[in-house]
């Protein structure tokens, strides 16, 4: 059997700075169209027997007007077509209620709990999102399971950095490679394998989101996975929005920009260089971007209000919260939704 597999689109109608409108929905949901009609052209072109979507399909837990009305758009190709629950798409740590349901009206399967699907001689094991306090080890979600177990899930691993986090919670990479043949994880947006022997897998999102990736070192991927040899291809979506930090301050280079295809980018500049920056930029294939001004230090002493200044009162919030609130993933992500808004 041929799978098609792609995670994280994050499918809504703004996110970070893309606030723009396009032709006929807003520029970040004309892409995440884009994006989702490109794979599955490429299942069909690749004669794949299902596809499976690792979770987050939806940003969020509730979903607008525009955001249903564009579903409309999508050219879902023939075959089966499984969904499972990723964190963002539900309110709280109950899977029943999710906008991924939304999906069951263009004949998805939408799998919102545990299970195993057996075949002859491999078995797929399905691991919607599971908040930490209820998450089981996992020799107990692949019980039953016989042959090649493969892992299709959308969890937190622990010790992988995600954004500007390390996951202090999750399953354990020992364990992982112990329990599955092939774990396919979402979730974690940074793509790449996580053991020597590449058996475990981080697929990465679809298109970019926000500016906690880094699309210097992160591409966006859609995978197939052939059951009856456990390989893995690898397509890179050529449509992805892909962002990137640029820091002038430093000595990096606008001009690294030309490198990535649709980007999205950050610069750290100094005030008396912002108007040749914004030059530049509209010579550069940049999608979008945002300028921050760095101050020239012109005294040799230091006043008090700019002591003030240079306190980062982002940093003493994010502090403040995780003390209050927990480090837990769900606070992480809002914090990073916050911050890079």
């Amino acid at each position: 059997m041929k799978v098609g597999i792609y995670t994280d689109v994050h499918y809504g109608q703004y996110s970070s700075i893309l606030r723009m409108r396009g032709q006929h929905y807003s520029k970040r949901l004309e892409n995440c169209i884009q994006s989702l009609n490109w794979a599955e052209q490429l299942f069909q072109e690749q004669k794949c027997d299902m596809v499976v979507c690792l979770g987050d399909f939806f940003d969020h837990a509730q979903l607008g007007a525009e955001e249903l009305t564009a579903l409309n758009e999508l050219k879902i190709g023939p075959g089966r077509h499984v969904a499972i629950v990723g964190n963002h798409e539900i309110t709280n740590a109950s899977r029943t209620f999710n906008s991924m349901s939304i999906l069951q009206r263009l004949h998805w399967e939408v799998i919102s709990a545990p299970q195993i699907e057996a075949y002859h001689d491999y078995s797929f094991i399905y691991l919607p999102y599971i908040v930490e306090e209820e998450r089981k080890p996992l020799v107990d979600y692949c019980q039953g399971a016989s042959g090649s177990k493969i892992v299709f899930s959308h969890n937190d691993i622990k010790g992988i950095r995600y954004g500007a986090f390390v996951s202090e919670e999750g399953f354990d990479l020992k364990e992982i490679e112990q329990e599955s043949s092939l774990f396919l994880n979402g979730h974690l947006h940074n793509g790449q394998f996580l053991n020597e022997v590449e058996t475990i897998l981080n697929l990465g999102n679809l298109t970019g989101q926000n500016f906690g990736e880094d699309a210097f070192h992160f591409k966006h991927y859609a995978c197939i996975l052939d059951t009856s040899t456990l390989e893995l291809q690898f397509f890179e979506n050529p449509y992805a929005f892909n962002f990137v930090k640029v820091d002038l301050t430093a000595g990096e280079d606008l001009q690294s920009l030309r490198e990535i295809p649709n980007a999205v980018a950050t610069i750290r500049t100094y005030e008396d260089q912002v108007a040749s920056v914004r030059q530049a930029l509209e010579e550069l294939p940049v999608v979008a971007n945002r300028v921050l001004i760095v101050p020239r230090e012109t005294q040799a002493s230091v006043t008090a209000e700019e002591v003030i200044a240079s306190i980062d009162h982002l940093d003493l919030f994010k502090t403040f919260t995780l003390e209050k609130l927990g480090n837990t993933t769900l606070v992480q992500q809002e914090l990073a939704q916050l911050m890079e808004g």
